[in-house]
């Protein structure tokens, strides 16, 4: 195929959609970048927890599959970044501190087993070392785990042991920032911001593309290829060109609060809490406010139909000052859950409360020792004559996927 030659519709400016668009610009292909927001980025991709997964937190899964799958996507998250974008990128102003790794007392899986997995995540990684220069957000790793004392801020009444980690989130706000300015910097992509996608239809010589735009104007274009990227909306367009999943899947509506954190608890560690219904904290040195979300408090959200209802639009902003009474509760209740496990964090001051969708793969919450939610290795780039679906899974595998999906191309 001839890049210059083709018209590429790119479906949802996501993470995902975003990659997918640079990675193609850069080969010549024309790209057209279609979402329903008025910018890239500022939905879903904007209020997770940012974190690169090196595949600590699946340790559920015994056929280590989810692992090794984002072992491989975070080792090649910064290069492939870095070979898209304009300008060199300075990711020690972009990462969080490192997480530690918090074995709660009534963990589905005991320290053991714990470190049995990590033990082999660890010779992974060290086997591809071996083999590869190693580039994770700008650092080149030693280790992925070594013991470590429970951090002295924390209640051993519920944290039993801890382990020290190299993972690392990204400032969700500075990643979308450069990634965007690449985007507009682009004579490849042209943007279709406010632009609803309703349908994709296939045509002899292509595909049509069409929907409304937010002054609830319709628009059309035809397009040789189109990628879908979207992330609630994917299996509705899929449905539509006869592609259904024939598994269960669910999306989950789970929210966050950005707050800062009492002076005596600037120097916390980021942490995540396995193995169980818990949750992440996620802190930056260069900052007092933190990421913090307590799945039993932010889960808020469970459907199994083909998409989200219309009642979750609109959680995706939420300044304290002009939250609604259940958000203001949700910071709430964070707040209080985790002041039980870090005495003292119920002094933090909530500044901000959004929720993003998660979807996955499986039937049964994560509680559940057999639930699918457990794994993220089903998931990629599927082909159907010209149209691609990209399930993207987590944030860490979008780099990847989108160089999976140049070769399908190809």
């Amino acid at each position: 195929m001839n890049p210059a030659l083709s018209k590429i519709a790119v479906l949802g400016a996501g993470i995902q959609g975003v990659c997918v668009a640079l990675a193609l610009q850069k080969q010549g292909y024309k790209v057209t970048l279609v979402d329903q927001a008025t910018d890239c980025m500022l939905r879903t991709s904007l209020v997770n927890e940012g974190k690169i997964h090196l595949g600590h937190v699946y340790a559920n899964d015994e056929s280590c599959k989810t692992s090794k799958l984002m072992l491989k996507a975070a080792l090649q998250f910064a290069p492939l970044i870095e070979s898209w974008v304009d300008s060199p990128i300075n990711w020690t102003d972009i990462v969080s501190n490192p997480f530690t790794y918090i074995i709660m007392q009534d963990s589905m899986l005991s320290p053991k087993k714990l470190f049995e997995h990590y033990e082999r995540l660890e010779k992974d990684y060290l086997a591809f070392a071996q083999e590869n220069r190693v580039n994770y957000l700008g650092t080149t790793l030693t280790k992925l785990w070594q013991k470590a004392s429970v951090p002295m801020e924390f209640n051993l009444d519920f944290a039993a042991a801890a382990v020290a980690t190299p993972e690392l989130s990204v400032s969700l706000v500075k990643l979308r920032e450069l990634m965007r300015l690449s985007i507009n910097n682009s004579d490849n992509i042209e943007t279709l911001y406010q632009h609803k996608i309703e349908s994709v239809k296939r045509i002899a010589t292509g595909f049509y593309v069409e929907g409304v735009t937010f002054d609830d104007e319709p628009w059309q274009h035809q397009f040789d290829l189109v990628v879908n990227c979207l992330w609630e909306g994917r299996l509705k367009i899929d449905q539509q060109l006869g592609i259904v999943p024939k598994r269960s899947w669910v999306y989950r509506l789970k929210y966050r609060i950005l707050a800062d954190l009492p002076e005596e608890l600037y120097s916390l560690p980021s942490s995540t809490f396995v193995l169980g219904r818990y949750g992440d904290i996620v802190t930056f040195q260069s900052s007092k406010t933190a990421y913090l979300s307590w799945y039993p408090c932010c889960l808020q959200g469970w459907n199994t139909d083909i998409t989200t209802p219309l009642s979750w639009e609109n959680v995706y902003n939420g300044n304290i000052n002009t939250a609604n009474q259940n958000q203001i509760k949700i910071a709430n209740d964070v707040l209080q859950a985790f002041d039980q496990i870090i005495p003292g964090l119920a002094r933090s001051q909530a500044k901000h409360v959004a929720a993003g969708v998660i979807f996955s793969w499986g039937a049964t919450d994560i509680n559940d020792p057999e639930s699918e939610l457990h794994e993220r290795h089903n998931i990629g780039v599927a082909a159907y004559d010209g149209y691609f679906s990209i399930n993207t899974g987590k944030f860490t595998c979008a780099p990847l996927f989108a160089q999976q999906l140049l070769e399908k191309i190809k």
